[in-house]
């Protein structure tokens, strides 16, 4: 669906909270539930949507410091399970297209104050053929001002419920 809405995109950026779904996802489905970035409960359907949607991209990219927090929201029931996903998470960093800028660049953006390193480095790396995938209505705004191609993924998932 992604894809067909946004046919000029052939990569795709997947924020934090979107990356940690993934990661908890691929190591126990019944952490879903604990890591919900919005106002729903995830289900592990949640977690197909997001795998099939972002398979259809040439890329996933991501950045050093969108890593950095995705390593903070990591559910920690127990160390077991914090050790198993940064586990998952360093297996899936080798699958991803990596976007470096040095922080001296970002922090002259005029949103650094309000949005933060990793927000703006999701913004410094969605180049023409990168669609965002966020669970961050304020990043999403953001990314929209700035003529970026976006999608909040509560907007994804209505669209999915409602042709279904």
């Amino acid at each position: 669906m992604l894809r067909d809405l946004f046919p000029n995109a052939t990569k795709i950026l997947i924020d934090a909270n979107i990356l940690v779904i993934i990661i908890v996802g691929q190591l126990r489905q019944t952490l879903l539930g604990s890591v919900s970035p919005g106002n729903f409960t995830l289900t592990p359907e949640d977690y197909t949507l997001i795998t099939n949607e972002i398979g259809a991209f040439r890329a996933s990219v991501t950045t050093p410091y969108l890593l950095a927090e995705v390593n903070t929201l990591f559910p920690k029931p127990d160390e077991n399970t914090l050790i198993d996903c940064r586990r998952t998470l360093a297996s899936y960093i080798p699958l991803l297209e990596n976007n470096y800028a040095i922080p001296e660049v970002l922090a002259v953006d005029s949103s650094f104050a309000s949005f933060g390193i990793a927000d703006i480095s999701i913004i410094n790396a969605a180049a023409a053929d990168t669609l965002v995938l966020t669970a961050d209505w304020a990043l999403n705004g953001l990314l929209e001002q700035r003529g970026c191609f976006v999608i909040h993924y509560e907007v994804l998932r209505q669209m999915i419920e409602s042709i279904r």
